[in-house]
């Protein structure tokens, strides 16, 4: 009864309360606490303060103001009160205290939602002790001030902290004072910064000096999230052809999701911003320097009408050297960046685009081609390549409280799946046989399409799937690919690409209905590939397209090391 409480309501931190003056013991009982309340129904949440001291076995727990992001400074005088009672107990946790007489032992998660009664971002200063527990190993904070003055209050901590992941959302910080933040952790594995809806005024940082203060963790990270508020300073956007986000050190990372806050917001509120829109939003990916070891990339908020030649960039980028050459698989003529020819992506899988807000994917069938154009070349690669589009709930900003409705992503683009918009959809449907050839006879036959054998197979129609051996799986690629580009390539790379674990199969729209792969037909346009790939055990059953896309599930950032099997 006592493991597990989420309060919602101020009165019902009043009577547990009650239920703990009671019986002292019960508080040893609580294991995961939510405190997260609406305003002006929080009155009752004082009376639990002075238990959570003795919460001994405590290991989740959550503290949410009520009036995160919505109230006037004047409103908040009582709660920041019990953010005061608060941060005595996480001092008397932290290392500032002696081992013996530190509370909150057994704490390992810690998510705060504070609030300043002055400004719209509370001064970490004041709440220094939170980044100072032993053995936490997970940390949440949102609206901050990560100012210099951190420097001196956690010199003599750096390296001292069992802190695994920390979030910074919606936050504004200095070099000097990120860099204390980060120093302090012995192997910090996930970071995520965003400063998105609030006007930074601890800037500027530059490229070169956001890695510098990321160098402390350089040899254990392994998930980055950047979500950076542009503009800062015009200097931010005459950057010097070194000033690049230089990623080359970071060896042990293998997730980086980089992006753009949802910059409207700024233009909304500062009419000075609106002659420069474009110029300052866009976040050219030709200063990303890749980690070595990438493995999923995800790009957030790219602006449409920068959306291609984004991209661009990020196919010279992980295509260089991966095999066969970026330059053999377009039609246009690209020049690989400097910064990058030198490196090969060989264990990147999966490339992520989230679209912003009000993308025209639901509404234009030719938009939606443009998204689908490049993955077939990165699946020729072996890389996944995904396009969301979001829907973030009006009326909510970051961070998401208890109970708010935070943003969906609907799948656009994925090259493991039967892509399709929607005015192929009801030919689709009508042309599409199930059941036509069973999977495990298909798997079975070695035989080539072109061999002097008697067809006995039912036709499959209007698309057909393969399901060849993982040898001639490489050549069929192969040989559609040759006759794409005019000259061999070798793929053989593609055939032990997932060690057997997954069965490879190519969806193509082909001129020749008869069953198998037929090489002789004519290879479609870009614009004409809607389908590239498909999971053999979901292809039949669920073609997904533009409004059927709840097949295909977004991995938020935080779920990143679930998806193992992918």
């Amino acid at each position: 009864m006592y493991h597990k409480i989420v309060i919602t309501l101020g009165n019902k931190a009043r009577k547990i309360a009650q239920a703990l003056r009671a019986d002292a013991q019960r508080a040893q009982l609580i294991e995961d606490l939510l405190i997260s309340c609406p305003f002006d129904q929080w009155q009752g949440i004082e009376n639990l303060q002075p238990y959570l001291p003795a919460m001994s076995r405590l290991h989740t727990l959550r503290l949410e103001t009520p009036d995160c992001n919505t109230k006037d400074a004047a409103d908040r005088v009582h709660w920041r009160r019990i953010q005061a009672k608060s941060e005595e107990t996480f001092r008397h946790s932290s290392l500032l205290n002696v081992p013996t007489g530190r509370r909150l032992a057994g704490l390992r998660s810690c998510t705060i939602h504070f609030v300043d009664h002055t400004t719209s971002l509370y001064i970490l200063t004041e709440y220094s002790s939170l980044l100072l527990h032993p053995s936490l190993e997970s940390l949440s904070l949102s609206c901050a001030a990560i100012s210099s003055e951190l420097t001196s209050s956690l010199a003599k901590y750096q390296s001292t902290t069992a802190l695994k992941s920390l979030k910074l959302e919606q936050c504004d910080f200095s070099v000097e004072g990120l860099k204390a933040v980060l120093s302090v952790p012995a192997s910090l594995k996930k970071l995520h910064v965003s400063e998105n809806f609030h006007p930074p005024t601890l800037g500027p940082v530059l490229p070169s000096q956001l890695i510098d203060c990321l160098s402390p963790q350089v040899h254990s990270l392994s998930e980055l999230t950047l979500l950076l508020a542009h503009p800062r300073t015009d200097t931010q956007f005459h950057l010097d052809d070194d000033e690049i986000y230089d990623l080359k050190k970071f060896e042990s990372l293998t997730r980086l999701h980089f992006g753009q806050i949802p910059f409207y917001v700024f233009v909304i509120a500062h009419a000075d911003l609106q002659d420069n829109f474009h110029r300052r939003s866009r976040i050219n990916l030709n200063r990303l320097n890749f980690p070595p070891n990438l493995e999923v990339f995800k790009y957030s908020n790219i602006q449409t009408y920068g959306y291609e030649e984004n991209i661009e960039k990020l196919q010279n980028t992980f295509f260089w050297n991966r095999h066969f050459t970026a330059a053999s698989l377009f039609s246009k003529s690209l020049e690989t960046t400097s910064h990058s020819s030198d490196q090969e992506y060989r264990r990147l899988r999966s490339v992520q685009i989230v679209l912003p807000l009000h993308s025209r994917s639901h509404v234009d069938p030719e938009y939606l081609r443009k998204l689908a154009r490049p993955a077939a070349d990165f699946l020729l690669h072996g890389i996944r390549f995904q396009v969301y589009d979001t829907d973030e709930p009006r009326g909510y900003i970051p961070p998401f409280l208890y109970g708010e409705f935070s943003p969906s992503h609907s799948v656009m683009v994925d090259s493991y799946r039967i892509i399709y918009h929607e005015l192929s959809k009801n030919d689709f449907s009508k042309k599409r046989k199930h059941d036509s050839v069973s999977q495990d006879s298909a798997k079975e036959s070695t035989t080539l399409p072109n061999e002097d054998k008697e067809d006995t197979s039912p036709e499959l129609g209007f698309e057909h799937a393969i399901y060849p051996p993982a040898r001639y799986r490489a050549d069929m690629v192969a040989s559609r690919a040759a006759r794409r580009v005019g000259q061999p390539i070798d793929v053989s790379w593609l055939a032990t690409l997932t060690n057997g674990a997954v069965e490879w199969q190519l969806l193509g729209l082909l001129n020749d209905p008869a069953p198998g792969v037929n090489l002789g037909a004519e290879i479609p346009d870009d614009d004409d590939l809607f389908a590239l790939a498909a999971d053999p055990a979901t292809a039949d059953e669920h073609p997904m397209g533009p409004n059927d896309a709840n097949d295909g599930e977004f991995v938020p950032e935080d779920d990143w090391h679930d998806d193992e099997d992918e």
